[in-house]
């Protein structure tokens, strides 16, 4: 008795593991559409030992079936509900010839189904038989789309590959007559209404001997904004006319990045997945033309120019001392210091001038050429061709007549320091902060102070100052200035005290 219940129940067994359905086949209906579920069906995974996210492969051992790849039918998915909800076009499968595509578009997404129901579809025929359908697809390392086992399909790139239908019957049987159909799928873009926002391009460069690195970017509208270099299928090319130019380019999220070295105008042929389009970039050099230090008297007048300036808005920073016009026209009014700029596109160039006096323009020329000219000696500093530092400052001071308090003999550095504090000469605050502010004129003096030498505040050398640099000028147009010397190289390292006699 006992052996014949075992016998009974290994038969019982037996009969629920042939009732079983496969993990990687999809149940339809008679209507075609997904009405069961495994769910439906009682075959709840975490019921029967079967891990919904494996099916038996673990993502961790670097199989060919990744789950998250979803490359084909096998595939898993662990909300058929939520899948069901695909607002996407559905395509029905079963009508299509030997030779024709099925064009879906890039970014959709949406569902294939079985055609039941048309007269000319191969499925007709065998509507009551068909319980299962399972979908693959033959390029597996494409990855211009993602199938999943019920049919629901979303477009990663461009491309072609082949969606396999394979239908079953209720006993999980290839069904007879009903070959196993092979569908070409081809996705591509719509390029008909895809534009290039901007086709032209101009930037202004403040270049290095004709060399730039610049930059440009263009909307492509009527392009998926996701469409990047990455996009799987899709090609783009950027080629130069002029090969002075070096251009090369990136798409990402449907916008064109130029990247573009040297200067000058060229045509370029961008072709964007088969379509041309033509763009024309001009990197034009913007140049002060002529010294950017010079000096101007009162009354006088001055063009300035700067190359590719046509046209540049041109400012001066102190317009008391420099007017000028809109074409570039300066005039001298007075006395002091000022900063010509002139701003083409986002490009600023300029110079800066001071205003001097006649005889003050002297003083600072006849200055430069003894620095430049004759032989430094202490001994012989009196002599002709010869001098020191406050000799220097003392011949020169003599084209203007000032002798600093002795007419027939040159003083020394401190004994000059004295005589301008004692006339109310000395310019106060911090040296650099003054020459930024440009208080300092053409002739000014500057004294290092600190030496144990017995004389007025230790002073044991003058330098004379002889203008601006125009060291640089920020994206504002703002000026950071250097300074100029009789007998240095610019930017010498100036002293503690200043004077202007």
């Amino acid at each position: 008795m006992r052996k014949g219940r075992k016998f009974l129940c290994s038969i019982l067994i037996l009969c629920l593991c042939l009732c079983a359905e496969p993990a990687n086949l999809h149940r339809v209906n008679a209507a075609g559409d997904d009405g069961y579920s495994y769910d439906d069906y009682g075959y709840d995974d975490d019921d029967y030992g079967y891990d919904d996210d494996d099916y038996g492969y673990d993502d961790d051992d670097d199989d060919d079936y990744d789950d998250d790849d979803r490359r084909s039918g096998y595939d898993d998915y662990t909300n058929p509900d939520a899948q069901e909800e695909i607002t996407g076009r559905k395509i029905m499968l079963g009508t299509q010839g030997a030779e024709e595509e099925i064009f879906i578009t890039y970014g959709e997404q949406g569902k294939f189904k079985l055609d039941l129901e048309s007269a000319d579809s191969v499925y007709a025929p065998f509507k009551e038989q068909i319980a299962y359908v399972q979908y693959t697809y033959s390029d597996f390392d494409d990855e211009s789309m993602t199938l999943e086992k019920n049919g629901v399909f979303t477009t990663r790139g461009l491309g072609k590959n082949t969606v396999i239908v394979t239908a079953y019957n209720s006993q999980w049987e290839r069904i007879e007559g009903l070959e196993e159909k092979s569908y070409s799928i081809t996705i591509n873009v719509n390029m008909s209404g895809v534009k290039l926002a901007t086709k032209k391009f101009t930037e202004y460069v403040a270049a290095d001997d004709g060399y730039a690195d610049t930059s440009f970017s263009t909307k492509i509208t009527g392009l998926p904004k996701n469409i990047s270099e990455d996009t799987p299928g899709f090609t783009y090319s950027v080629t130069a006319a002029n090969r002075a130019m070096d251009v090369s380019a990136e798409l990402y999220n449907g916008v064109l990045y130029f990247e573009v070295s040297g200067t000058g105008t060229t045509r370029v042929t961008v072709v964007l997945n088969g379509k041309t389009f033509s763009v024309t970039i001009s990197v034009k050099e913007v140049k002060f033309k002529g010294s950017t230090s010079f000096y101007m008297t009162p009354g006088k007048s001055k063009t300035l120019k700067v190359k590719n300036g046509s046209s540049a808005i041109w400012k001066s920073s102190n317009k008391k001392v420099i007017s000028v016009t809109k074409k570039g026209k300066i005039k001298a009014k007075r006395a002091g210091n000022a900063v010509i700029t002139a701003k083409v596109g986002k490009i600023y160039v300029g110079c800066v001038v001071s205003v001097v006096s006649a005889k003050r323009l002297k003083v600072v020329k006849r200055a430069r050429y003894i620095g430049t000219h004759w032989t430094y000696s202490q001994p012989k500093r009196m002599q002709k061709n010869y001098y020191d530092c406050s000799a220097l400052v003392w011949k020169a001071y003599q084209k203007e007549g000032k002798s600093f308090g002795s007419k027939n003999y040159a003083p020394v550095a401190a004994d000059v320091a004295k005589y301008c504090a004692d006339h109310k000469k000395i310019v106060k605050g911090d040296g650099w902060k003054n020459i930024q502010k440009m208080k300092y004129l053409p002739g000014a003096l500057t004294f290092k102070t600190g030496a144990k030498n017995g004389r007025y505040k230790g002073i044991s050398h003058v330098e004379m100052f002889i203008g601006y640099t125009l060291e640089s000028l920020d994206s504002n147009g703002k000026a950071s200035l250097g300074t100029k010397w009789a007998a240095r190289d610019d930017n010498y390292d100036f002293g503690e005290v200043w004077a202007q006699p």
